[in-house]
């Protein structure tokens, strides 16, 4: 109800809806689902239900799965994944922060399927926890990965601390300072 009145100018209202985005306690609502089972949520960045649910990825497997494998986006939150799939983009995102990946039964980190991919892009925040995160996963993916290349996005230094996918399309409709990031990414 409402989703073109509250859903922010720089998300596309239909994305948002296949995305299964709702509202709760006036803050979005990010769906979780295993092998299309819905298992938990995310009401904006203050907590998950039910507690203690591990990290995982977003959007559904069943989304991911439809995409190409010529590039993917990893954004650093489930809001930053809508933007970047609102202009367009293959994105996920993985739910519990940016230093940290899901994993698998054994305990260790589950990134071989993103291993598809030629293109991967991370797309994190302008700030400490990103810039660590970022370095972190590359890390991880360079295990898995044998013949994509991993690109790092590099912000500009006049961007405040923080800064992210969202504020800049928030800033300008194009995204200028994103489209700026991924030409100065680092692989």
């Amino acid at each position: 109800k409402n989703h073109k009145e509250l859903i922010p100018s720089h998300w596309d209202v239909k994305k948002a809806i296949e995305l299964g985005i709702g509202r709760h306690q006036n803050q979005w609502l990010y769906p979780y689902y295993d092998n299309g089972t819905p298992v938990g949520y995310k009401v904006g960045k203050k907590y998950q239900q039910p507690e203690g649910i591990k990290c995982r990825v977003f959007p559904s497997m069943d989304i991911i799965n439809k995409y190409d494998k010529k590039s993917i986006y990893i954004f650093a939150g489930e809001g930053d994944c809508t933007t970047g799939i609102s202009v367009g983009l293959q994105g996920i995102t993985f739910t519990t922060g940016e230093r940290n990946m899901p994993k698998g039964k054994d305990g260790k980190y589950d990134l071989l399927w993103l291993s598809k991919w030629k293109k991967i892009f991370i797309c994190y925040d302008n700030d400490k926890a990103g810039r660590d995160g970022a370095e972190k996963l590359k890390n991880e993916l360079l295990k898995v990965v044998v013949d994509g290349t991993i690109y790092i996005i590099v912000w500009h230094q006049h961007n405040p601390d923080g800064f992210d996918v969202s504020d800049a399309f928030k800033k300008d409709k194009s995204g200028d300072e994103f489209g700026d990031a991924i030409l100065n990414s680092k692989t």
